[in-house]
């Protein structure tokens, strides 16, 4: 399908969505075809793509989150308990390692599975 195309569908702007299907294109997640009658497909099996495949590609590899310890900078600031802390005392970074960790998805969908 056409870059044009898939943007009109999805009411972005045509460069925008460009942009990102070309960050997915060098990451190995799509394949382009110059020409008119080009465009983007899947380069694997969608069985084999994660979400953290798609958000690192788009993202970056950088982590999604780095914790700015509230507890150092809110009422209470300078207080010897928050100073101590480091960001393995903060949950949202804890959390947010255990999800970006490999094996992650599968665990999710097993986890979703039961419920």
């Amino acid at each position: 399908m056409s870059a044009a195309r898939l943007a009109a569908w999805h009411d972005l702007p045509a460069a925008y969505l460009n942009k990102q299907l070309q960050a997915l294109a060098r990451a190995g997640i799509l394949t382009s075809s110059p020409g008119p009658r080009g465009g983007f497909r899947l380069a694997r099996p969608l069985a084999a793509i994660s979400l953290m495949d798609v958000v690192a590609a788009v993202e970056g590899p950088q982590e999604a989150f780095r914790c700015m310890e509230i507890r150092r900078q809110g009422p209470g600031a300078g207080d010897p308990a928050a100073d101590g802390a480091d960001a393995a005392d903060c949950a949202v970074a804890h959390a947010m390692t255990r999800a970006e960790a490999p094996g992650a998805p599968g665990r999710l969908r097993a986890w979703l599975a039961a419920r």
